[in-house]
């Protein structure tokens, strides 16, 4: 069986993250960022993190390097604990700063994580690129090698096993002439992983001895759960299910003692289907079935399909089949999901991989035209006829140089529009929405104009996809797309930013006036038909109007309290934040 992606990709998280490179002698305030950094390494994340607070006041004088080094380990405890884009922040700060090669490259690995976790796959994707492109600059084989087992997951998670074998394999190698415990472990980590989605979990689970031996070596407590559960799903894959169940219930208890909630949930899993294949279903039943609210708020559809097909199992040879049908149909709704995720993915490594190829081909056709033009000064003397083909050969390339370039572009603002819109409701999507919002807020904050922005969550979304099944529920929202596409045209911005919630941003409107849209378009809603059955759908709306001073993130945050009132008053109501005073 598979891991889930969030907990192999969480696992990048444990390398190295500090790079203590300030002389002996070095002022009080380096000698504690370097505590930190220790402490940071072997102790569970929160006791970091609290160091890191009362180390707050003091970095009022610090240098550019040393409040990297500081940031760093605040984005990498702000990702252990879920707040990806908090920790995104922090990233971007040290990212726009003259910071040394190695606190960037740092920076980039845990920027790509990051954005792979929260589905931002195109940023993800071209902040691997930088990373690799940063490989000249670095002198330290172990950063290096820490980087390439990133890269080799992302490979493995694109379906690239070839490259991501290739890629953990120089890992490995770069990291044994290190002899750092911590760097050689997450090599093998990676290499392990990769082996065992590649399908080779024999070969995997060789190297199980290494790879725990250098987990204990390193003296990160998350590197030592990390490896008990990888240990364990490679016993899994390799049908040995009873030592499986022995490393799976280590490795929750060692996950569960630093925090490392991801890690749990993945040990449970493994537990579960162990159990499940040495015909323990009693007692595999409810380990799995916990597991499914928890699965299920954090997307992973990978695990979600795992931990369904095992239960409809278990209840199909208990006899309860119609327990059994309801979740091998909730698996094909996991599947249905994954698949999509698994196309989002494919469609950003192929892009960015299309980029790269472009770029390169374009500097290949200059450079063949510099030759060219080299070649026509050299036989300027030559006979007309030479410089006659010369010439029509020069003229055949810059056509098709100008034909290739034509159709990068078209391809590149294809790519772009899809990635932009969202697959369902064909609004914009998170990412794109917030950009384009920034955009117009500021344009109407330099003109003096008011704006308004509305969040809107449709109400019991859930009770519909109960009720009448996911496809009836992707057919509210793709209904709703185009009915708030129609009622709210440009300058209008409309975006998706959750599962069953919306924003609209309306320049140019004062409170008043949004409120009025926002009845126009309640009016409109109609039930909607879906297999013989009619399915009441309605909204609840937070509105809140802009000031002059305001920037998005507030009126995101004021327009989410407002919404969350209109839901905690019964739902299907509009509430101004202007009526709940100051938040």
């Amino acid at each position: 069986m598979r891991l889930g992606r969030l907990s192999f990709l969480l696992t990048c998280l444990i390398a190295a993250s500090a790079f203590a490179d300030d002389p002996p002698g070095a002022d009080s305030l380096s000698d504690r960022i370097a505590e930190i950094e220790h402490v940071h390494i072997h102790q569970p994340w929160p006791v970091s993190q609290r160091m890191i607070d009362a180390l707050e006041p003091e970095l009022v004088d610090a240098s550019t390097e040393q409040r990297a080094r500081v940031w760093l380990m605040e984005a990498r405890n702000l990702m252990l604990d879920g707040r990806y884009d908090e920790g995104l922040e922090l990233l971007d700060q040290v990212l726009a700063r003259p910071v040394s090669p190695a606190r960037r490259l740092r920076a980039l690995e845990l920027s790509v994580n990051a954005n792979y976790l929260i589905h931002n796959y195109d940023r993800a994707f071209d902040l691997m690129a930088r990373a690799l492109g940063l490989f000249p600059d670095i002198e330290d084989a172990r950063q290096k090698a820490d980087a390439l087992t990133l890269v080799s997951r992302l490979y493995s998670d694109v379906g690239e096993h070839g490259l991501a074998l290739e890629s953990a394999a120089e890992s490995l190698d770069m990291a044994k002439g290190t002899g750092h415990a911590r760097t050689i472990y997450n090599s093998i980590y990676s290499l392990m992983l990769v082996q065992r989605s590649a399908g080779f979990a024999g070969f995997a689970l060789e190297r199980r001895r290494e790879i725990w031996e250098h987990a204990q070596q390193s003296g990160d407590p998350v590197a030592v759960g990390s490896a008990m559960t990888l240990i364990g799903s490679v016993y899994n894959a390799a049908g040995r299910h009873e030592e499986a169940i022995g490393w799976s219930r280590r490795a929750i208890e060692r996950n569960r003692e630093t925090g490392f909630l991801n890690g749990e949930l993945e040990a449970r899993k493994e537990l579960g289907i162990a159990l499940l294949n040495t015909g323990r279903d009693e007692e595999a039943l409810p380990i799995l079935t916990e597991l499914v609210e928890q699965f299920e708020s954090r997307e992973n559809w990978r695990s979600l399909m795992e931990i369904h097909e095992a239960i409809a199992a278990i209840h199909q040879r208990s006899g309860r089949f119609g327990q059994g049908l309801q979740h091998l149909s909730r698996f094909r709704d996991a599947a249905e999901r994954f698949n999509d995720e698994q196309r989002a993915r494919r469609l950003a490594y192929l892009q960015a991989e299309f980029e790269n190829q472009r770029r390169n081909q374009e500097l290949e056709l200059l450079r063949q035209q510099k030759e060219l033009l080299a070649m026509r000064e050299e036989t300027a003397a030559a006979q007309q006829s030479t410089r006659l083909l010369g010439t029509t050969m020069l003229g055949l390339i810059g056509l098709l140089l100008v034909g290739l370039l034509l159709r990068f572009r078209a391809d590149r603002r294809r790519y772009r529009r899809l990635s932009e819109i969202d697959g369902l409701t064909r609004v914009f999507n998170h990412r794109r929405f917030h950009h384009a919002v920034e955009e117009s807020l500021a344009e109407n904050r330099t003109r003096g104009k008011v704006c308004s922005l509305v969040a809107a969550d449709v109400d019991l979304f859930k009770q519909i996809n109960d009720r009448y099944g996911h496809q009836a529920g992707d057919q509210v929202l793709r209904r709703l797309g185009a009915l708030l596409l129609e009622q709210f045209p440009a300058p209008c911005i409309v975006g998706r930013i959750g599962g069953e919630e919306f924003a609209i941003f309306l320049p140019g409107h004062n409170r008043l006036q949004a409120h009025q849209r926002i009845g126009e378009f309640r009016d409109r809603i109609r039930p909607m038909e879906f297999n013989g059955h009619s399915i009441a759908v309605t909204l609840s709306f937070g509105l809140v109007e802009s000031r002059r001073e305001s920037r998005l993130e507030k009126l995101r945050a004021r327009a989410d309290h407002a919404l969350y009132r209109a839901k905690r008053a019964g739902r299907n109501q509009v509430i101004d934040a202007a009526d709940l005073g100051a938040f």
